[in-house]
């Protein structure tokens, strides 16, 4: 099989072309002013030492070396044979609270930017699980279904803000039904003959403004699906700042009584969340080894081996069209554009 991987760059070489056409005809209009402007016999004893045909080589060489390092550039493979590659893990959803106080900055830069850096972190080390992602406050929002591609969930992760949900507050039991319901809908088919181990990842700051989350939590458990929590953020809280569209700080949000807010953790909830669904507590202030531990006991779960995939392993042969390209760059070196002549011209007087 042979394929080039940066086809994007096959758009360059019309450009080459009209490049050489431009040169060509450049060329052309200068040899014609010369020829008007000057005598003919003049202009052969003017001209006696330049070769317009190796200047014309010349053009024609600086061309194909363009064109060269382009094919370069998209990177022909050769694939070798295909190789079945088999992937097994658990189904993980992770669900990310957005509310306003996610905006507080008692952990550096706020507890949204540090909960999205640790979720990046996370996926480093999360390797053949299936893995969503739900965004949550007064309501609850799937960003990503179950995928193993990671680099896709990263640019969703770096895309949260607390716009992402039309709602504000905080309902870990809405999060939850979407969770279940993404499991369901694109998750691994379960029978009689197939157990898939689902888990649901909260990270939040603890508040919640809805009852109801620590009952669904037990119902989820007797369905088989584990339930862990990160919190975010101090006992001791932050304010929560209130920025204009260039991210200055206006100030901070203040309660009914003109009194600036204080957001705590409040870390009770996140570990009855835990402890009813089967799963572990976590807490986040600083960088630490959280990370690695949910990595760990994630990948103490039973696995399920999901679908095989065939891939073809590939052999670069970009050298080629690169080796080409030096090779024409420095024949193009050597080419001069003078003419082979003994006689020349030196002046009024031939010699």
């Amino acid at each position: 099989m042979i394929r080039f991987f940066n086809t994007e760059y096959f758009s360059l070489l019309p450009v080459v072309l009209g490049l050489l056409i431009l040169a060509l005809f450049f060329y052309k209009i200068c040899k014609k002013k010369l020829e008007k402007y000057f005598q003919h016999e003049l202009l052969e004893k003017l001209i006696s030492t330049v070769s317009f045909r190796k200047r014309k080589l010349k053009i024609v060489l600086e061309s194909l070396v363009l064109v060269f390092a382009v094919l370069a550039i998209c990177r022909l493979q050769m694939g070798q044979g295909e190789q079945k590659i088999k992937s097994e893990g658990i189904e993980l959803m992770i669900a990310v609270d957005v509310s306003r106080s996610m905006q507080a900055e008692d952990v550096k830069p706020s507890r949204l930017d540090f909960a999205k850096r640790e979720i990046n972190k996370l996926l480093d080390q999360l390797g053949g699980h299936k893995v969503g992602l739900i965004v949550f406050a007064g309501s609850s929002v799937m960003i990503s279904p179950l995928t193993t591609d990671y680099s896709a969930l990263r640019m969703y992760v770096d895309s949260l803000d607390i716009n992402s949900v039309s709602t504000q507050g905080t309902y870990f039991a809405k999060a939850m039904t979407t969770a279940d319901e993404a499991f369901k809908n694109g998750g691994k088919e379960v029978d009689e003959t197939t157990k898939v181990t689902r888990a649901i990842l909260f990270i939040s700051d603890g508040e919640d403004n809805e009852p109801g989350a620590v009952a669904q939590a037990e119902a989820l458990s007797k369905e088989g699906i584990k339930i862990f929590s990160l919190g975010v953020g101090t006992v001791e809280g932050g304010s929560i700042p209130l920025r204009d569209s260039f991210g200055y700080l206006k100030g901070y949000k203040k309660d009914e009584n003109g009194q600036i807010i204080v957001s705590r953790a409040k870390t009770e909830l996140l570990q009855d969340l835990a402890k009813k669904g089967g799963g572990a507590y976590y807490h986040a202030v600083f960088e630490g080894t959280h990370v690695k531990q949910i990595a760990t006991d994630l990948s103490k779960l039973e696995k399920t081996q999901f679908d095989s995939k065939i891939a073809v392993n590939y052999n670069e042969y970009f050298q080629v069209f690169l080796i080409i390209a030096i090779c024409l760059a420095f024949i193009e070196l050597l080419v001069s554009e003078k003419r082979n002549s003994k006689k020349h011209w030196k002046g009024r007087f031939e010699s």
